[in-house]
C-alpha cells in the first residue's frame, strides 16, 4: 500500500505556475484577457505537465464575467511554469486578437479579478 501511494504522489507535484485567462463570444469581436497571475501551489502532472483543476480556473473567470453581465462567453486558461514562458504565450495571444485583426481587447486586471488556488480532491478508491 505504501509503495502505491508513493508512486501516486510522484506522479503529481506542487509547482508555481503563471496563468492567464481569456474569454470570447462567438457573436461579438470582444476578447477579455486577464493579467498573468502567479499560483504558488498548483498541482501539475509530472509526465504530461497537465494542470489539475484547469476547468475550475476557467469557471472562476466565467463566473466573474457573468457577474459583470457578460454571458455566453467561451473561456480558457493558458499557463506555463515560468513567467517568461507565460509572457510569451500572453503576447502571442494578444497579437492574435489585436484590433488590427478586427478584435476589441478588454483587460481584466488583478485589482478586479484574481484566480484562487484550486485544491485537488484525491481519487476515491
Amino acid at each position: 500500500m505504501a509503495a502505491g501511494s508513493l508512486t501516486a504522489n510522484a506522479q503529481e507535484q506542487k509547482n508555481k505556475v503563471h496563468l492567464f485567462g481569456m474569454a470570447q463570444s462567438f457573436t461579438d469581436s470582444v476578447v477579455y484577457m486577464t493579467d498573468i497571475h502567479e499560483i504558488d501551489d498548483a498541482k501539475i502532472e509530472k509526465k504530461t505537465k497537465f494542470l489539475h483543476q484547469r476547468s475550475a480556473y476557467t469557471q472562476q473567470l466565467q463566473e466573474h464575467l457573468q457577474n459583470k453581465g457578460e454571458h455566453q462567453l467561451f473561456c480558457l486558461v493558458m499557463y506555463a511554469e515560468t513567467a517568461k514562458k507565460a509572457a510569451k504565450k500572453y503576447e502571442k495571444m494578444k497579437k492574435k486578437y489585436s484590433p488590427r485583426k478586427g478584435y476589441t481587447t478588454k483587460s481584466v486586471n488583478k485589482d478586479e479579478f484574481r484566480f484562487k488556488t484550486q485544491q485537488v480532491t484525491p481519487a476515491s478508491k
